[in-house]
């Protein structure tokens, strides 16, 4: 059949009709395809990242930068991941974290805790940890307990121990009072770790110069750690030929393998003569051999410092602190109003000064009314105890130098 020109026009018009769809449909197809194409393919991309990420987790761990980025997403300041980064730095975190053996990453920690547990169960770690033991050894309020663990009588014992061991004895009495937590400023370049805390103690010796001297060179190293062929031992000489009082004088002995202690304050009622001293050997041989019976006249103040501390000690501390409050409160409400009432006869104008810096410190002890109010509280609830030890050494440390500054006022006006 011939076709006619209006069924070739009519032909023609389809045609284009059909090619115009299957274009739009095309057009629409790609329109919606593409980009999902796209994103599947970037989809596919993280997942090939994420899988490799996490067999590199699987194998190494987090890198220390990665550990970083999740620890802030973490938020929070107490999550394990900000505390570790606190302590550690990045090459430390790479040597010690990340697994460079050539195994899974949970191979690596069992192979790691086997090598831990060998340590642990080894020589030099069990002499080491008996040396901390005994240098720092553990507060504990049962008198049952032996060893290198301390109570209140053990304490005390050693103590009057020391003194008898160097021929001494203090004119004041000795006992177990404020027990306080070391400063973490003072030991954070220290082996030592943030549970520490320290005993004040003052003694007031009167004896020859020979024995007080090797007692304050004693006080000077005992505990002292050093490093040696990467092993930890502790300080000795041969300046202290004693043993220390019922000791046994053993193979290896060294007598200063005992509790840490400083000096904080050393006090002498009168100074040795050292004008004619050459040096320091002309002065140890001169206290030694032609002093050494002369008696010396001295104050010190010494820090025995212990691990960890028993909840009834914080209770204690806590309960003084509140009766010195009180009490220091009233004391200078007392004087005050006493030279209040004489101010027009007092001469001096640093007298009359000192009533007024006494009304200045009263405004401050009343300003730590609502504080002072909340710890009587959380004292009587005898909950969270060991915080509200901390918060009180804190407010302790405000409280002693108002009482110093009163004790400085006092001093003016009984003059």
């Amino acid at each position: 059949m011939k076709l006619t020109k209006r069924m070739k026009s009519s032909l023609i018009q389809v045609t284009i009709t059909h090619a115009f769809l299957l274009c739009t449909f095309i057009w629409v197809i790609l329109l919606f395809s593409v980009p999902r194409i796209n994103a599947i393919e970037e989809q596919k991309e993280e997942l090939v990242e994420k899988y490799e990420h996490l067999k590199r987790i699987q194998w190494e761990w987090l890198s220390y930068g990665d550990l970083k980025t999740e620890s802030s997403k973490a938020g929070g300041q107490d999550n394990y991941t900000k505390i570790l980064l606190g302590k550690v730095d990045k090459e430390f975190y790479n040597s010690h974290f990340l697994n460079t053996w050539g195994k899974s990453y949970s191979d690596f920690l069992e192979d790691i805790e086997a090598e831990i547990l060998t340590t642990k169960n080894g020589e030099e770690y069990k002499q080491r940890e008996d040396i901390f033991n005994k240098i720092l050894p553990y507060y504990t309020s049962n008198e049952g307990l032996s060893g290198d663990w301390l109570t209140d009588f053990h304490f005390v014992n050693y103590v009057e121990k020391l003194l008898y061991t160097f021929n001494l004895q203090s004119e004041w009495d000795i006992w177990v009072g404020k027990i306080e937590r070391v400063n973490k400023d003072e030991i954070k370049e220290s082996l030592l770790e943030e549970d520490i805390y320290k005993i004040p103690l003052n003694f007031r010796i009167t004896w020859r110069k020979w024995d007080t001297f090797e007692f304050l060179h004693f006080l000077e190293n005992v505990g002292s750690i050093i490093i040696e062929d990467e092993k930890t031992k502790v300080y000795e000489d041969d300046f202290i030929k004693r043993i220390f009082q019922w000791d046994e004088a053993k193979e290896g002995y060294n007598i200063y393998t005992r509790q840490i202690v400083d000096i904080e304050s050393l006090t002498f009622w009168e100074y040795p003569d050292s004008s004619s001293i050459k040096n320091e050997q002309d002065f140890i041989d001169r206290m030694k051999w032609e002093q050494s019976r002369e008696k010396v006249e001295l104050g010190i103040l010494v820090n025995f410092y212990v691990a960890g501390l028993p909840w009834y000690k914080m209770e204690w501390y806590v309960t003084d602190f509140l009766l010195t409050y009180d009490a220091l409160l009233k004391e200078i409400l007392s004087t005050q109003n006493k030279y209040k009432a004489q101010v027009y006869d007092l001469s001096e104008g640093r007298q009359i000064q000192a009533v007024s810096t006494l009304e200045s410190l009263i405004r401050s002890l009343n300003s730590l009314d609502e504080d002072i109010l909340d710890i009587r509280k959380e004292l009587a609830k005898r909950e969270n105890i060991e915080e509200l030890y901390d918060d009180v050494v804190w407010y302790n440390k405000q409280l002693m130098q108002i009482e110093k500054k009163y004790m400085q006022q006092k001093d003016l006006l009984i003059k």
